[in-house]
């Protein structure tokens, strides 16, 4: 997923986009980060909250972790807004 965001990312690519809740989210900061290991659980899944970075982890082959996300335009609280389990 890392190699999607870096060839489909603004402002080269048209964005990056899931839906949650029924509204269209769109990830804005992404990066791969080697300090997390590898977690085990079902693809697309917040599996870490890092509430020092507020940021979170999603497990993919990569283990990413999104780091900005916006909704409207506006940016959203990820710490608030997932939870682990949660999944895009």
């Amino acid at each position: 997923i890392f190699g999607i965001y870096q060839t489909m990312a603004k402002p080269y690519g048209s964005g990056v986009y899931f839906n949650y809740n029924s509204q269209r989210c769109e990830i804005t900061k992404m990066s791969k980060d080697i300090d997390y290991s590898d977690y085990i659980g079902i693809p697309g899944a917040v599996v870490y909250i890092d509430r020092y970075k507020g940021a979170i982890v999603i497990k993919n082959l990569d283990n990413v972790v999104v780091e900005e996300v916006k909704k409207d335009g506006d940016i959203i609280d990820l710490l608030s807004t997932f939870k682990i389990g949660s999944r895009l």
